[in-house]
């Protein structure tokens, strides 16, 4: 089995698209179970399944996710680390967690970290919402100069300048980078997402190291916009450089699936809500990476007639047939 973890937070998009299987369709190739960091099922883990962990600031974020991330070093044996990227908080800032376990990186047999040039010497493997198949078609007419994104948790501090959340849907983030001449944020993926997109960024009230590792480095606001923006760079080949990294880590990944996973097409029926959301997404959008050309409308087919199965087998023990039926049709609607 092969077993996919990460934080999966519905008030924040980067974070919920650090599910890398929303890009990579070959991995439903698998007996895949999806699990929220925060709730992990480590009963169904067994020494010998493959377990992907990423990504986003998971390393150091807290004491809970570095204690969970050793527990599972210690069921599997197989375990993957995808553009995990640490998190530490700085003692005076109000979200800071005190981080007594260290997580047990000798244990991890294929590593890498979207912390560019960091101290631990990791490899560096960028966040793999590079994928993100907007990014392909970046022009829009530019509606303002100076665009906020403010992470969910924080106050609003600039009302001069129009601004929007990191929660809200991939299209609207995307769109208004694309419609602004600079980004203002505090939020580490929309930093990112704006420097793929070849735009001026400004980072303001870092609250953790993760804004000190970038690879294509932001500005830090100082409180002088005119001069930070001239500070600014644009990153002409960030996007395919990351894209680059991103398919050829992908690619060692399917080595080691290949030799440690039987292949068979399964997905668990309780994961039918988040694959829901997992089969919008990738129907709806055209990626195109090597290895990559069999079509995603053929492959979403066979996993809903999959699933449809799967549920006559679930509720054939269900000895009352209209109630039976009744779960049949609850369920078959989710996958509609």
């Amino acid at each position: 089995m092969l077993h996919y973890i990460h934080l999966i937070a519905y008030h924040n998009t980067g974070d919920t698209l650090c599910g890398y299987y929303n890009f990579f369709k070959e991995l439903y190739n698998y007996d895949i179970h999806i699990h929220n960091i925060i709730n992990i099922n480590f009963n169904i883990i067994k020494k010998s399944d493959t377990v992907i962990i990423g990504g986003g600031g998971l390393l150091d974020n807290c004491e809970a996710f570095n204690r969970d991330i050793n527990r599972i070093l210690d069921l599997s044996d197989n375990v993957i680390f995808w553009s995990l990227g640490f998190h530490k908080r700085p003692k005076e800032h109000h979200f800071y967690n005190k981080i007594e376990e260290n997580i047990r990186l000798d244990n991890v047999k294929l590593l890498s970290i979207r912390d560019y040039n960091h101290e631990s010497k990791i490899r560096y493997v960028p966040c793999a919402t590079c994928m993100i198949p907007y990014f392909d078609s970046n022009y829009r007419l530019i509606e303002r100069d100076i665009g906020v994104i403010k992470h969910e948790g924080f106050k609003k501090i600039f009302d001069e300048y129009e601004t929007i959340e990191n929660r809200d849907s991939i299209e609207t983030i995307i769109n208004f980078i694309l419609t602004s001449n600079i980004i203002l944020t505090n939020s580490y993926h929309a930093a990112y997402w704006a420097t793929l997109m070849k735009k001026k960024v400004i980072i303001y009230g870092k609250f953790a190291n993760k804004f000190d590792y970038f690879k294509y480095k932001p500005v830090e606001y100082s409180g002088n916009i005119s001069n930070d923006i001239d500070k600014c760079n644009i990153y002409e080949d960030a996007l395919s450089e990351s894209r680059e990294l991103t398919i050829n880590y992908f690619k060692e990944i399917k080595v080691f699936l290949n030799n440690a996973e039987k292949k068979y097409y399964n997905i668990g029926y309780e994961e039918i809500d988040i694959m829901k959301d997992n089969i919008y997404f990738i129907s709806n959008r055209n990626i195109s990476i090597s290895d990559m050309n069999t079509s995603i409308n053929n492959d979403l087919n066979k996993l809903k007639n999959f699933i449809k199965k799967m549920i006559d087998k679930i509720v054939w023990f269900i000895s009352i047939r209209k109630y039976r039926d009744k779960l049949r049709e609850r369920m078959l609607d989710i996958i509609k």
